[in-house]
C-alpha cells in the first residue's frame, strides 16, 4: 500500500481529481450491498457507506513510528489480546481448527501463485505464517458477522483470483508485510462484491489494520487496487470453482447444510407437483427448459472481427446477398452450429469475442436472437456494430439522435433485448465506425472535425433514449466508436496530429461542452455525462505493429485517466506468422495487468481479400 499510495502521489493533481471523480462512480455502483451491524459486536457501526469513512479521519496525525503516507516502519507482532477486543472474544469458537485449515490453504495457494518477468517464473514472498494469523482474524470476523463457511470459501476464492491478477503489478515493489496487508483488502474486497450484506470497512480497520496503517490510507489503498483489477471484479466460473475446489474443506456449517437439505426438499416437491400436474394435462412429463449458461466474463477481451460474406468478388452473387449484417437468420449456415460453425470455430480459436458491422440499421428486420444466443453458448461476447453509412445517408447535417433511436429500438425488437436488459451476449455496441471519414463526405464543410464528433454524441445520445423510451436497462453494456488509426487534430485543438487518439479528446470535450460540436443533446447533459463517464470506452482501428500502437497511445493516454481502451480491428496484413504471434501475445499480457488496454480484436475471420482454400 505504501507503494501504491506513492505512484499515486506522482500523479498530476488535475487527472488525479477526473480519476478519483470517475473512481468513485465506479465504486458507488460496485459496492451497492447494504451494510449492517455484526451481531456479534456490541459497539454500533457507522450507517454511512464504506468509502466515506476516510472523511471523518482526515485529521488524524500517524503515530511517530509511521512513515510519510501513514503505514507502519516495522512488522508488527500481532497476539490475542492485539487480535480482537472482548467483544470478538465472544466469537473466539470460531477460529477453530478447520478454519486454520483454511488459512493455511490459503496461504500455500497464494504462495504457489507465479508470474512471468523477463522469461522467469517468480513468486511473490509472503510470510506465509503472518498471512495465516492475518486471515485467521478475517475469518472470525466474518463469522462474528454470522457468515457460514461456504460463503467464506467463496469469497477466499474470489480474493485469490483478484491477488493473481493484481500480482504482476506489486511484485518486487511491495514488502511481505505490505503484500499480507493487501492480501487481506482483496478479502475484504471479495467479501464486498460475493455477500449480499456486508462488515463496514471501519470494522476491518478496527480488528485487523489498526496497528498497521491509518482508516483513511486503507481507504486510499483499496482505490488503487480497484484501479489495479479495472473495477473488474466478476470471476470467470472456471477459475472461480478451481480455486474452491483448492481451497474447500469437507465440512460446512450446520445452519448452512439444514438450509441445503430444505432447499432441495422444497424444490423437489415443486417439481413432482408440476410434474404430476403436466402429466395429467398432457399425458406425461415433458423435460424441462436446457439451464442458462453462465454470464460471460468481460475483461480482457480476445476478439474476431466477423463479417465472412459468402461472396465478395462475384457481383452478380453479391446482388442476391441480403445485406451485410452477419447477425440475421439468413446467414446461420455459415455461423450456426448445424451448418459451418463459424461461430464455434472462433471459439476453438481462443477467441472470448466477436465483432460484427451493421448489425443494426443495415436490414432486413429480421431475428437476430438466433445468433446471440448462440454465441452465448459458445461463450463469447458480441460487439454489434451501428450502420456507420447511417451517418452519411440517413443523418441530417450529421444529427443521428432519431436514426440511432429508431435503429436500436428496433434492434430491441428484433433480438437484442431480453425482457428489461439487453441480451447476455450483448458485451458493447460500436456506435460508428472510423466516422473520422464523414470529413470527406460533400456534406461536410472543409472537412470540419464537428462533423464526425456530431455523428458520435448524438448517436450516444439516440441510444440512451431508445434505452429509456423501451425501458430497457444499460447493464453492463459498453459503448463506444472505434476511431481510424490517421492522425489528426481533436475538435478542440488540444491534440495536434495525434493517431488515433484524437478520437478520445474529441469526446472528451464534447461531452464537456456539446456545443463544440454544433449539438445541443437532448438527454439532460449531466445525465449524458454520467452515461460516458461509466459505460464509455476508447477504440481505435489499427494496421501497424503492436509495439508503435502501444508506444503511441501509452505516453500519451494520461489526459484519458483509467477509462478503458482497446483495439477494435488489428489488421496484420502481410505481416509474418511470428510477428503477428508475438503481437497477439504482447496484447494479451497487457489486458491482464493494470494497464488501461483491455484487449483487442483481430481482422479478420476469412479476410475478404484471401485467396480460397
Amino acid at each position: 500500500m505504501c507503494c501504491l499510495n506513492a505512484r499515486f502521489n506522482l500523479r498530476n493533481e488535475t487527472t488525479r481529481k477526473k480519476e478519483t471523480s470517475y473512481s468513485l462512480r465506479r465504486l458507488i455502483d460496485t459496492f451497492m450491498p447494504r451494510l449492517f451491524t455484526p451481531p456479534a459486536l456490541s459497539q454500533p457501526l457507522s450507517a454511512s457507506p464504506s468509502h466515506t469513512d476516510s472523511a471523518s479521519t482526515a485529521a488524524e496525525t500517524p503515530p511517530e513510528d509511521q512513515d510519510r503516507h501513514g503505514l507502519r516502519r516495522k512488522e508488527v507482532k500481532f497476539t490475542d489480546e492485539d487480535a480482537a477486543n472482548s467483544d470478538l472474544r465472544q466469537s473466539r469458537k470460531a477460529e477453530t481448527n478447520q478454519d486454520k485449515s483454511l488459512a493455511d490453504r490459503f496461504a500455500l495457494l497464494l504462495n504457489a501463485t507465479t508470474v512471468r518477468i523477463d522469461g522467469k517464473e517468480t513468486s511473490p514472498e509472503i510470510d506465509s505464517a503472518l498471512l495465516q494469523r492475518k486471515v485467521c482474524q478475517s475469518i472470525r470476523l466474518l463469522r462474528a458477522c454470522s457468515f457460514c463457511g461456504h460463503d467464506i470459501e467463496v469469497t477466499l476464492a474470489y480474493a485469490c483470483a483478484y491477488f493473481r491478477r493484481v500480482l504482476p503489478s506489486l511484485i518486487h515493489r511491495v514488502g511481505s508485510l505490505e503484500a499480507v496487508h493487501i492480501v487481506v483488502l482483496l478479502i475484504y474486497m471479495a467479501h464486498s462484491f460475493v455477500l449480499d450484506e456486508t462488515c463496514p470497512i471501519g470494522e476491518w480497520h478496527k480488528y485487523v489494520f489498526k496497528k498497521y496503517c491509518s482508516l483513511k490510507k486503507m481507504d486510499s489503498a483499496l482505490f488503487h487496487l480497484l484501479e489495479l483489477l479495472k473495477w473488474r471484479l466478476m470471476v470467470d466460473d472456471d477459475e472461480q470453482e478451481m480455486l474452491l475446489q483448492a481451497i474447500q474443506r469437507k465440512e460446512h456449517c450446520k445452519e448452512c447444510l439444514i438450509g441445503s437439505i430444505l432447499g432441495i426438499l422444497v424444490l423437489a416437491a415443486v417439481i413432482v407437483i408440476v410434474a404430476v400436474a403436466a402429466g395429467s394435462h398432457h399425458g406425461g412429463v415433458s423435460p424441462g427448459p436446457a439451464p442458462s449458461p453462465p454470464p460471460l466474463v468481460s475483461w480482457p477481451l480476445r476478439g474476431i472481427a466477423y463479417a465472412a460474406l459468402p461472396c465478395t468478388a462475384d457481383d452478380a452473387c453479391k446482388k442476391q446477398l441480403p445485406s451485410e449484417d452477419m447477425m440475421q437468420q439468413g446467414y446461420k449456415a455459415q455461423w450456426g452450429a448445424s451448418g459451418r460453425n463459424d461461430l464455434g470455430i472462433i471459439k476453438q480459436l481462443g477467441a472470448n469475442a466477436v465483432r460484427l458491422y451493421h448489425s443494426m440499421g443495415k436490414g432486413p428486420a429480421t431475428d437476430h436472437s438466433g445468433f446471440l444466443d448462440e454465441a452465448l453458448k459458445q461463450g463469447l461476447n458480441v460487439l454489434p456494430g451501428i450502420d456507420s453509412d447511417l451517418g452519411i445517408y440517413n443523418c441530417t447535417e450529421f444529427d443521428c439522435y432519431e436514426t440511432v433511436k429508431k435503429v436500436v429500438k428496433t434492434g430491441f425488437s428484433l433480438g437484442f433485448a431480453k425482457g428489461k436488459n439487453w441480451h447476455p451476449a450483448v458485451h458493447t455496441v460500436i456506435i460508428m465506425n472510423e466516422p473520422d471519414f464523414f470529413g470527406n463526405d460533400p456534406k461536410c464543410p472543409g472537412k470540419a472535425p464537428w462533423c464526425r464528433v456530431k455523428a458520435v454524441l448524438s448517436g450516444l445520445d439516440g441510444l440512451l433514449a431508445a434505452e429509456r423510451e423501451a425501458g430497457i436497462l444499460p447493464g453492463r453494456v459498453n459503448l463506444t466508436t472505434t476511431w481510424s488509426f490517421q492522425s489528426t487534430d481533436s475538435i478542440d485543438g488540444k491534440c495536434k496530429k495525434c493517431p488515433g487518439y484524437f478520437g478520445f479528446q474529441d469526446m472528451l470535450a464534447a461531452v464537456d461542452d456539446p456545443s463544440i460540436a454544433k449539438y445541443k443533446p437532448r438527454t439532460p447533459v449531466k445525465d449524458l455525462a454520467a452515461a460516458f463517464d461509466k459505460r464509455w470506452i476508447n477504440g481505435l482501428n489499427v494496421q501497424a505493429p503492436w509495439s508503435f500502437v502501444h508506444d503511441t497511445i501509452s505516453k500519451n493516454y494520461g489526459p484519458f485517466g483509467n477509462r478503458p481502451w482497446f483495439i477494435g480491428e488489428f489488421g496484420a496484413l502481410s505481416q509474418p506468422h511470428s510477428a503477428i504471434q508475438s503481437d497477439i501475445q504482447a496484447m494479451a499480457e497487457l489486458a491482464n495487468s493494470s494497464d488501461p488496454f483491455v484487449g483487442a480484436t483481430i481482422f479478420q475471420l476469412e479476410h475478404e481479400n484471401a485467396y480460397p482454400s
